[in-house]
């Protein structure tokens, strides 16, 4: 049986994961681990406090917090190389952030390694290459992501729509929320909508796209078919 790793941002397990994946690809094992299990309580919210950038990760009681961008890249190396140690071919680092690949190279002693996918760039492909020189909403979910996201989807040539929206909001007011960013119609001006987090859900993917009417592209699924079509 083939063998996912699951490189949580935040602790492990997050069984929702594992029920994704299940919805897209039958008869694998999946791994995960976190970048934040060995890190205290303390150690988390201390980094919030070193300033920086920050991202929005869960808990392994499921309890959404802001933790630096720092603390979760210096826990990257050591999750990829225990689920690369337990046999898993290829590992999905859970976050659309941005991450240096250079620091989660494992070297198995045989070549080749595992092969490591970072979501960020996958969803920053796909909806580019859709959706160039549009406008695009982009749903974010820290307030102090909106400048980061507003750079980094100009710099792939679309024109983005920044959208603050908190990770594990109820599904309909998140829906809510994106429909009256966009001026509370339909926004015919809009080729679609991103859900750039891996923390929302595809629930939530399909309340905003009933909502306003627009495709709207969630990484959890887009993230789900190209592990299928590694795995399968």
């Amino acid at each position: 049986m083939k063998r996912l790793g699951i490189v949580v941002a935040g602790q492990s397990p997050q069984p929702d994961y594992n029920e994704m994946m299940e919805r897209y690809v039958f008869g694998i094992e999946v791994v995960q681990a976190g970048a934040l299990d060995a890190a205290s309580i303390d150690e988390i919210h201390a980094s919030v406090e070193e300033g920086g950038f920050h991202l929005a990760v869960r808990l392994k009681d499921g309890t959404p917090v802001e933790v630096s961008h720092r603390l979760v890249s210096s826990g990257l190396p050591a999750a990829v190389r225990s689920l690369a140690a337990d046999g898993c071919g290829v590992i999905l680092v859970a976050c659309t952030g941005d991450f240096d690949p250079s620091v989660v190279r494992v070297s198995t002693g045989h070549e080749p390694g595992p092969v490591v996918l970072f979501p960020g760039e996958i969803l920053l492909a796909f909806a580019s290459s859709v959706w160039a020189g549009q406008p695009v909403a982009v749903c974010v979910p820290l307030a102090e992501q909106q400048e980061w996201a507003r750079e980094r989807w100009g710099r792939r040539g679309v024109k983005p729509i920044v959208i603050h929206q908190p990770m594990c909001e109820d599904e309909s007011s998140a829906a809510i929320r994106v429909f009256e960013a966009l001026g509370g119609r339909p926004a015919s001006h809009v080729g679609g909508i991103v859900m750039d987090c891996m923390g929302y859900t595809e629930a939530e993917a399909r309340n905003v796209r009933e909502r306003t009417g627009l495709p709207v592209v969630c990484a959890r699924g887009l993230v789900a078919l190209s592990l299928k079509a590694l795995l399968v």
